[in-house]
């Protein structure tokens, strides 16, 4: 039975599939560490994660040269689109996931405790929370 290798040495393999780019190997070890964090960071350590991270580095090693984390960045968006996760229950955001604060005379906005991630759509709506003006 072969022995499952840890997340960490699995992002390690994806980023030297990156060695069929001649620019590769004047990419400085530290280069390397920040493409194997990046992979790392796409989520906790599972089968699906792995198939996704798999599937950007494929679709990566079909560029034309080698790829920045700006790249890899829009072809996991791709390949993984975001999804909404707000409530329009919440009753700090309303929805929006952003809550507005107040701060030295200035109002702006921050991401809402409720940890919500609102879904860009251009042909969406803002409907401010209650008691806020639009």
């Amino acid at each position: 039975m072969p022995k499952e290798t840890t997340f960490r040495q699995f992002c390690a393999d994806q980023v030297q599939r990156f060695s069929i780019f001649r620019r590769f190997d004047f990419l400085e070890t530290t280069g390397q560490k920040e493409l194997r964090n990046w992979l790392e960071r796409r989520g906790q350590d599972s089968p699906t994660i792995r198939q996704q991270i798999a599937q950007t580095i494929d679709a990566a090693t079909g560029l034309s040269e080698l790829p920045t984390l700006a790249d890899l960045n829009r072809i996991w968006n791709e390949l993984n689109p975001p999804i909404a996760t707000v409530s329009a229950d919440c009753q700090h955001c309303g929805g929006t996931g952003f809550e507005i604060i107040q701060r030295g005379g200035y109002e702006g906005a921050k991401r809402c405790r409720c940890g919500g991630v609102p879904l860009a759509d251009q042909n969406a709506t803002y409907q401010a929370p209650v008691g806020v003006v639009a």
